[in-house]
């Protein structure tokens, strides 16, 4: 989608030339990508004000899932600050896009769009992981959250999730950030199940 021809067709009217030469981290053809996903992002806004209010809110609310850092949003388009200091939406979900199994490092992705986000009103929510991590422990999930939280996180969320996870308070910046300090002793994730190992034989896989 990055080089369809409504691509083509506005950055040789802006710059002349053909995108396709230029690697895809130029600045000028970021700023067409940045553009178009723009004019899209202001449809659905404006889409979402003419239906008017839901049951729930006032204003339907637009949420976004998008990359782990500001690298990966802006290489297609995705600019949420942008978007939050117009009103455009109300959640960014950062999701560990190419990172699925070690979302870890998203922390100081998050920390970015948090930044480019100061001072509008909406609410940064990043996924505690992925379908990849089922088998994460109870201290790493709390780890993670509280780094996320410190990043800048006003919440969080998580993308397939178990339904023993609503129990874990991970809502709370501050009981993760005890929890991740004082309280949690090391735990380990279940291995086997009545001699089955889980990793061959995981029950979320219908075997």
């Amino acid at each position: 989608m990055r080089y369809e021809q409504p691509v083509l067709d506005r950055y040789r009217e802006r710059y002349g030339g053909d995108p396709r030469e230029l690697g895809e981290d130029d600045a000028t053809l970021r700023a067409v990508w940045s553009e178009l996903v723009m004019e899209w992002i202001v449809e659905l806004r404006t889409l979402l004000d003419e239906t008017g209010p839901s049951a729930m809110y006032e204003r339907r609310k637009l949420a976004v899932i998008c990359g782990p850092n500001q690298e990966w949003n802006l290489g297609y388009g995705i600019d949420v600050g942008a978007w939050g200091r117009r009103q455009l939406v109300d959640i960014v979900v950062p999701y560990p896009r190419g990172i699925e199994q070690d979302a870890d490092p998203m922390s100081d992705g998050v920390a970015e769009m948090a930044a480019a986000l100061e001072g509008t009103d909406v609410q940064l929510l990043p996924s505690l992981g992925s379908y990849a991590d089922h088998r994460m422990t109870v201290r790493q999930l709390c780890a993670r959250a509280d780094a996320f939280y410190r990043a800048g996180a006003t919440g969080l969320s998580r993308w397939d999730t178990d339904h023993w996870m609503a129990r874990l308070q991970l809502e709370s910046a501050t009981v993760q950030r005890l929890w991740a300090e004082h309280y949690m002793p090391p735990t380990n994730a279940i291995v086997s199940t009545a001699g089955v190992n889980r990793a061959r034989f995981n029950p979320r896989i219908g075997v």
